[in-house]
């Protein structure tokens, strides 16, 4: 009940709010004081009275008691006590002042200070919404974003109301007015859904898949619908209705014109209804999509490395581009279907194109973090339950593959982890599949376990990407998947911590030694001068052996971390390809700020420079003034 209330206060909210400050923008344009005073009182009120049910409903969903819904007292402790209650209250404040100077605008002609003070102050209270939105927790220039996409809405709604509430004695001026407001309401509109189509993509960029597969998405997507169909009576009234009503004159009857302008306004408000539920909402890609509805998915990163992929899109785009032209001609109904023909080929070639079978748990989250432990755990799970038929190297060569329906897979070399979602292989896991011969392992594996694996997974293919990194740092080029995986540490010197507790301060360089080959090494490292932009160092023993008695030594989870980042130890000179693989015997990775790989270093791959040398002093200095050009590290795979 309390959301019914609340998706109705917001929707009348919406509405007053949007309406007033159009109305009184208009009446600064034109003669519009009889329908300011008309109706400027009733919107006030009504505005006034859908705030104060939108606080009570908000107040009563915050503290989680019904009886607050008509308690003032709550109320406005709600106002006091939270951000969205003070932008609300703010929101009351400034309607109601821009109700009373709009009022007097209207009795005072011709008053057009106080119009534009009013029309201001109307303006203010319904860009408050900003501040309690959705857009507020995305910040910065986003609220901006917010409050363009609203003003512009409120001058499209105003105006379009203006013309829909025309008196008889002046349906006449019409056409006339129609004219005039065809002219401001393009660019308007264009602003309208410009704005709106960012703040969608501001919503969805940390999961599109949110667009289909949850409640936010659906209200986006009949608001979109519905945009269209005002879009679709626009072009209507423009180019088709009013040079029509031109070429009769005066013997022209604008009533079917009325008719269609109060259905692109009916249209509209049933557009603001779909809003309101945007609002009560959470975005579409703020939420986890526990169960995929669809068979399938688009992604540009699972389809473009395969062979017709972007043949197929190019010629897609191509008949697209061919309808969009066709419909811009505007050469009569043959070509207008011509061309919405050919648009929704191309647009069906081109979803066909990006389209990948998909499963229910294609966009399940990990629940564990893509850390050393859950690699190192992983790796003993693949060793028991996958090495024969993946091979140790997960090749696909197994003893058992050539015994299989069909090869599994090159989980190495191949982007199989890039192209698929972590959900897969965890669908994959838990269900099998049958016609390959893979087994389910929903009984063998239970869910922590599955996710160990896919770390795993991940681990080892982004080891084989790790090849393009150098014992030098390439300024500028940090790599999307070349996260450092987290760990726990705890040092001979009594200090402990987590990786990430350098992020965004200190670069990081993990030595993976063994004694006595690398004694001479680590001597050189804890007497080295790192310059201006020290990294924190942190040595760890490759075979669990330490003894170093060195202060920066890990003592514990070493085992678990060198097993981890040996799986980066492959270069493009030895990429490390066949038995069981070759444990370095020195390792050293250097790790930015942000938390990606950024070089290595290993003796017998590259020789023996010293890493502590002046030019690696400078690198260093660099890497530490480098700005942020990749998002902070995800702890999660995807």
């Amino acid at each position: 009940m309390i959301d019914l209330l609340g998706g109705l206060a917001r929707w009348l909210s919406l509405g007053c709010g949007l309406l007033l400050p159009g109305l009184g923008v208009w009446a600064l344009l034109g003669p519009t004081e009889t329908s300011l005073r008309r109706c400027g009182g009733l919107l006030t009120v009504a505005g006034t009275l859908a705030l104060g049910l939108l606080l009570a409903t908000q107040t009563a969903a915050a503290t989680g008691r019904s009886a607050d819904l008509w308690q003032l007292a709550a109320w406005l402790a709600y106002v006091e006590d939270t951000h969205a209650g003070r932008a609300l209250g703010w929101r009351l404040l400034a309607l109601l002042a821009a109700g009373g100077l709009l009022q007097l605008a209207a009795r005072l002609p011709p008053g057009r200070s106080l119009l534009l003070a009013g029309s201001l102050m109307a303006l203010l209270s319904l860009c408050g919404a900003v501040f309690s939105g959705h857009a507020a927790s995305l910040g910065g220039a986003w609220l901006a974003v917010h409050a363009l996409h609203l003003a512009t809405a409120s001058l499209w709604l105003g105006g379009l109301y203006l013309l829909c509430a025309l008196p008889p004695e002046a349906r006449h001026t019409l056409p006339a007015r129609l004219q005039r407001f065809s002219g401001l309401a393009l660019p308007l509109m264009g602003l309208t859904l410009a704005s709106g189509l960012t703040l969608a993509y501001g919503f969805l960029a940390t999961q599109f898949a949110g667009l289909v597969a949850s409640v936010w998405g659906a209200w986006l997507l009949l608001k979109l619908l519905l945009v269209a169909g005002v879009l679709g009576i626009a072009a209507r009234l423009r180019w088709s209705a009013l040079p029509r009503l031109r070429r009769a004159q005066d013997s022209a009857d604008a009533t079917p014109l009325l008719r269609q302008l109060r259905l692109e306004f009916a249209l509209a408000l049933a557009l603001l209804g779909a809003a309101a539920g945007l609002g009560l909402s959470p975005p579409g890609g703020h939420i986890e999509i526990s169960q995929w509805p669809w068979p399938f998915r688009f992604t540009l990163d699972g389809t473009l490395p395969e062979p017709g992929t972007l043949g197929t899109l190019t010629a897609g785009g191509a008949l697209l581009i061919l309808g969009i032209a066709a419909l811009a001609r505007r050469g009569g109904l043959a070509l207008t279907r011509t061309g919405g023909a050919l648009g929704a080929l191309g647009t069906a070639v081109m979803l066909y194109a990006l389209a990948v079978p998909a499963s229910p748990d294609t966009y399940r989250r990990p629940s564990i973090a893509f850390d050393a432990l859950s690699i190192a755990n992983g790796a003993t799970h693949y060793a028991a339950h996958c090495v024969a038929c993946h091979g140790a190297q997960g090749r696909g060569d197994g003893p058992l593959a050539a015994g299989l329906p069909r090869r599994p897979v090159d989980l190495l070399t191949e982007p199989h982890t890039a192209r698929h979602t972590a959900g897969d292989f965890y669908h994959w896991l838990l269900a099998g599949i049958p016609e390959s011969g893979m087994p389910a392992f929903a009984q063998t594996l239970d869910e922590d376990a599955r996710w160990d694996v896919i770390n795993f997974l991940h681990a080892l293919n982004r080891g084989y990407e790790a090849r393009i990194l150098q014992p030098r740092v390439m300024p500028g080029q940090p790599q999307a998947r070349l996260v450092a995986p987290d760990f726990s540490w705890r040092t001979r010197d009594g200090q402990a911590g987590w990786l990430t507790d350098w992020r965004g301060s200190r670069s990081v360089l993990l030595v993976f030694y063994r004694l006595p080959a690398s004694a001479a090494r680590l001597a050189a490292l804890s007497r080295a001068d790192w310059g201006a932009a020290p990294p924190a160092v942190l040595a760890i023993p490759l075979d669990g052996q330490s003894g170093t008695g060195l202060p920066f030594e890990v003592v514990d989870n070493a085992a678990a971390i060198a097993g981890a980042y040996g799986l980066f130890r492959r270069t493009l000179g030895n990429p490390d390809l066949f038995g069981n693989g070759t444990p370095p015997d020195h390792l050293e990775l250097l790790i930015d700020r942000f938390g990606y790989l950024r070089a290595r270093w290993m003796p017998a791959e590259e020789g023996g420079e010293s890493v502590a040398s002046a030019e690696w002093r400078g690198e260093l200095a660099r890497l530490a003034d480098e700005p942020q050009i990749l998002p902070p590290a995800d702890a999660h795979v995807h």
